[in-house]
């Protein structure tokens, strides 16, 4: 008994030490429709995008950093039920949720 008792005292301090976040989740209804995405100038080495680690919602980092490492690229790609991705140039594709 002593021996649980111990165990379990244990767990739970380990548990009010953790902290965690929640992942973003968003329905297939909230995706659908026109996408804007900007790419930045590429590297050889994987660089920081900007955002505070952990991530921080209230902390995003404004498109002008990605505009302060060099030339971008915006292309829109529309994203359509039940499965149709598409650009303005004609080019097709699938797309699927993750959950």
């Amino acid at each position: 008994v002593a021996a649980m008792q111990r165990s379990c005292s244990l767990v739970l301090s380990l548990v009010c030490m953790c902290s965690a976040d929640l992942p973003v989740h968003c329905v297939r209804h909230q995706v659908v429709g026109e996408w804007d995405f900007t790419l930045g100038p590429l590297a050889s080495q994987r660089s920081s995008c900007g955002h505070q680690k952990p991530d921080n919602p209230n902390g995003q980092p404004p498109l002008d950093f990605l505009e302060s490492q060099g030339r971008t690229n915006t292309f829109r790609v529309s994203l359509r039920d039940p499965d149709v991705a598409s650009t303005a140039d004609g080019l097709t594709g699938m797309w699927t949720m993750i959950y």
